[in-house]
């Protein structure tokens, strides 16, 4: 039950906070003209110089990084995050992760 808990907690906080962000980002920034830094400026310039919308340049902005991400994170649990070191005679049967038990897919090996 407390599994089920933090699985359902997990989404509903990350939606909190994409709409915190949207709401500081449209409130805040956008309307008094101030410039961000990070990914979130260079795309807020962009957007006024070239007139394209600022959600397509965030997200293509951010799609290297979300790349290079996935890339040093794939190999790890998806659940918990922790780096596993599987042997190459278990690379074929199906590996447990030894924190949180939860199956490990054979591309995370």
């Amino acid at each position: 039950m407390k599994t089920l808990k933090l699985e359902l907690l997990n989404p509903a906080l990350i939606v909190l906070g994409i709409l915190s962000a949207g709401m500081g980002l449209k409130g805040f920034l956008m309307s008094s003209r101030f410039i961000d830094g990070g990914v979130t400026g260079i795309s807020m310039l962009l957007s006024d110089v070239f007139s394209v919308p600022l959600s397509i340049l965030i997200a293509l902005i951010n799609f290297p990084f979300i790349a290079l991400g996935y890339h040093q994170i794939g190999r790890r649990c998806p659940r918990c995050g922790r780096q596993q070191v599987v042997a190459e005679e278990r690379a074929q049967e199906t590996v447990l992760c030894q924190q949180c038990r939860a199956p490990i897919p054979p591309r995370a090996r």
